[in-house]
């Protein structure tokens, strides 16, 4: 699923699907019927079920409305489930999936014993923590997240972990190539695309997450 989506992107990036005028509902129903055609016609014994979580927003600053879907496709009947989530308008994890879900859960009950419950560090941190506890052996890497906010498109986040950058999951070590995308630590505080340090700026979280 992965290398089909990067397709439909690039489609839309070239123009060939616009999704730029359409309802959020439109954009989802456009981008899973290209989709199911792509990984319909992939007879390969050897897919596994795959899920997509989809987030889409109408409107923009305090009109905004946030939506998001949950596909899963089972490729030995090769049949979809497609459902839209219920979410709230505060800070939460919406939906947890896959083999990891026991191991965010457990670090979000901990996050939100402290000072930063209900925020959007609370459960960012806790996902981070999941991930550095390396106690799911299916889990790992360096986190990959989007930020999808109440003006302008969708917007790729970069992440300072274990000394290092990354963005897209792949290690970005040119500091030069670095300054277009909002960097992030595993407390969700913005750092400096170059030293990976907090910015001078930006709130402290350390606090708000240990008490």
């Amino acid at each position: 699923m992965p290398m089909a989506i990067g397709q439909i992107l690039n489609m839309v990036a070239c123009g060939v699907i616009d999704l730029a005028s359409a309802t959020a509902d439109k954009r989802h129903s456009t981008i899973l019927a290209h989709l199911k055609n792509s990984l319909g016609r992939n007879g390969t014994e050897h897919v596994l079920s795959m899920t997509l979580f989809h987030g889409a927003r109408e409107g923009e600053e305090m009109k905004s409305t946030f939506f998001l879907w949950r596909s899963v496709y089972r490729p030995k009947t090769k049949r979809w489930s497609d459902e839209k989530l219920p979410i709230e308008d505060r800070s939460y994890l919406a939906s947890v999936d896959g083999t990891g879900k026991p191991t965010v859960e457990k670090f979000l009950s901990t996050t939100n014993a402290t000072a930063a419950s209900g925020t959007s560090r609370a459960a960012i941190h806790a996902f981070c923590r999941s991930l550095k506890s390396g106690e799911d052996p299916f889990s790992g890497g360096p986190p990959q997240m989007v930020g999808l906010w109440r003006i302008g498109p969708a917007q790729q986040f970069g992440y300072y972990w274990r000394r290092r950058f990354y963005v897209f999951g792949m290690e970005c070590p040119d500091h030069t190539s670095r300054q277009g995308v909002y960097w992030f630590n595993d407390l969700f505080e913005h750092c400096d695309p170059k030293t990976g340090k907090r910015r001078e700026e930006s709130a402290s979280h350390q606090e708000s997450l240990s008490r």
